[in-house]
């Protein structure tokens, strides 16, 4: 993941490689889930999808985008309460726009949330320690594909981290198209 971040945030040598295909975004939040199915299962959480049935199509890089996925799942599974539910929705925001919420309770301290997206954060308090490198990646995954990331919440409340997307009809109409570095 260090490797990950060092080369999409432009600080190695290398400039990232972005596989560009068009890709459904609900097969995306599908194939993370799968991924940390077993560690969500030993945290005793649910993970509830809520998917549009009708393909929303993207053009990115499948790989990268299930990585930045992976990281806001892997983020609530860390913070969320044990038993607890994890919820994450596909949804139009605005026209040509994609919104994708994943949504969980918070465990952590108010310092905690506020440095969520500081890149060698540490953290700390009610949850294990580790490294806050994943909601960065993410982030920088996004943006990459010209979206934007944030959060919302307090402690002790709901968070939601929150990603919206350019539609594909908005992609194919952007001078920027395909996404990625130049």
């Amino acid at each position: 993941m260090a490797t990950d971040l060092i080369e999409i945030s432009g600080s190695g040598k290398t400039k990232p490689t972005l596989q560009l295909d068009v890709v459904a975004l609900q097969e995306l939040v599908r194939e993370a889930a799968a991924i940390l199915a077993p560690s969500l299962n030993d945290h005793r959480l649910t993970l509830d999808l809520e998917l549009p049935e009708q393909p929303v199509l993207f053009f990115g890089d499948r790989a990268r985008l299930i990585q930045a996925v992976t990281g806001l799942i892997d983020h609530a599974l860390r913070w969320a309460s044990e038993g607890s539910r994890i919820s994450i929705q596909l949804s139009q925001a605005v026209p040509e726009e994609w919104q994708l919420a994943v949504t969980h309770d918070i465990a952590g301290s108010r310092s905690d949330f506020a440095r969520a997206l500081d890149t060698y954060a540490r953290f700390g308090g009610e949850v294990e320690e580790h490294l806050g490198l994943g909601l960065r990646l993410a982030k920088e995954i996004v943006e990459l594909h010209h979206g934007k990331f944030w959060l919302e919440g307090e402690p002790g409340q709901s968070s939601r981290l929150i990603v919206n997307l350019p539609s594909l009809e908005r992609q194919r109409r952007s001078p920027s198209f395909p996404p990625g570095p130049r």
